[in-house]
């Protein structure tokens, strides 16, 4: 199965676009079609591993029922963060393992707009600020694109 990347090009002032660099977003879209896309989410696949029900998850956690984790499992509801945490308890798993496919999509979306952004601070004035966030969105682009399969 292959990603879907999805993204909006935001206008900006003076009619300029958020995401620039066609050619950069064309090889990253290239790229993550080019690649198996993981499961939205592993919650199910670590409970399974534990042994444990939905009804057991849901009373350690403190929900009222199994379907809450039913449909966090099935991605038909996000979990709060208090239950968030609670998951990477149980499951000793971070919540970026958990809910791989999410963090992927949206580390595709945050690259995009981190380029869209330095591309827009290039051609605004010079100064410390500026140069600041621009340093920052560099080191953020080159991290993130060689940590993941973009």
């Amino acid at each position: 199965m292959s990603p879907s990347l999805s993204f909006r090009v935001l206008p900006g002032p003076a009619g300029d676009n958020y995401v620039t660099g066609v050619c950069a977003i064309v090889t990253l879209f290239r790229r993550a079609m080019e690649t198996d896309a993981p499961l939205k989410s592993y919650l199910k696949m670590y409970r399974r591993r534990t042994g444990l029900s939905q009804t057991d998850v849901s009373y350690l956690i403190g929900l009222n029922d199994g379907s809450n984790i039913s449909r966090h499992e099935r991605g038909r509801r996000v979990p709060a963060l208090e239950n968030l945490l609670a998951y990477e308890i149980i499951y000793g798993t971070a919540a970026g393992g958990l809910y791989e496919g999410l963090m992927h999509s949206i580390k595709e979306v945050l690259l995009l707009r981190a380029i869209g952004l330095s591309g827009r601070l290039r051609r605004t004035p010079r100064s410390k600020a500026r140069d600041a966030k621009l340093a920052f969105l560099t080191k953020l682009i080159a991290s993130d694109s060689s940590t993941s399969n973009i």
